[in-house]
């Protein structure tokens, strides 16, 4: 449950921070060449730290394939909110009326979105891994050496004079 909780501050965080320099930049309504950009880089970000973060042993390879997927993810999610959610938030005090042109609205809601599917898809399947993996050998005869240096080389001659009286 934590976790979930992470995963919605960490969305507001990120979809906040480019809704306000986004609209810092003065633009209060969202064009076709602000929004999918911005939005694939928000599903970058997304990726890198949501669920399994980057910095996590051995999740750098889950992190760049979240990141990649959270991209393409997001570009879809910004094109379905400003094809087909017909919204009306000017009663909330926005000027525009849909939803999807807005980046205080777009930006947050996509940034949730990808934020819990990347946290619920890490929630599952944890342990499972180390309950089907069995050790071979144990540790005491894994920690042994089987032979020394000197009796290495000990072997090499007398290998090499048996050599040497059978040519003889």
């Amino acid at each position: 449950m934590l976790r979930l909780l992470w995963s919605i501050a960490l969305a507001g965080i990120v979809g906040g921070a480019l809704a306000a320099l986004i609209q810092g930049l003065g633009m209060v309504s969202l064009s076709g060449f602000v929004a999918y950009p911005v939005a694939a880089v928000m599903g970058i970000v997304i990726g890198l730290v949501a669920g399994k973060p980057i910095w996590a042993e051995g999740a750098r390879i889950e992190a760049l394939l979240k990141s990649i997927f959270g991209a393409i993810l997001a570009t879809g999610l910004m094109f379905a909110l400003r094809t087909w959610v017909d919204f009306d938030v000017s009663s909330l005090g926005f000027s525009e009326t849909n939803f999807g042109l807005l980046p205080a609205t777009a930006f947050p809601s996509i940034a949730l979105i990808l934020s819990l599917l990347f946290e619920v898809d890490n929630m599952f399947g944890k342990g499972e891994e180390n309950k089907d993996k069995k050790r071979i050998a144990t540790s005491s005869a894994t920690n042994q050496r089987i032979e020394t240096a000197d009796q290495v080389e000990q072997e090499e001659a007398s290998t090499q004079a048996n050599g040497a009286r059978r040519k003889r």
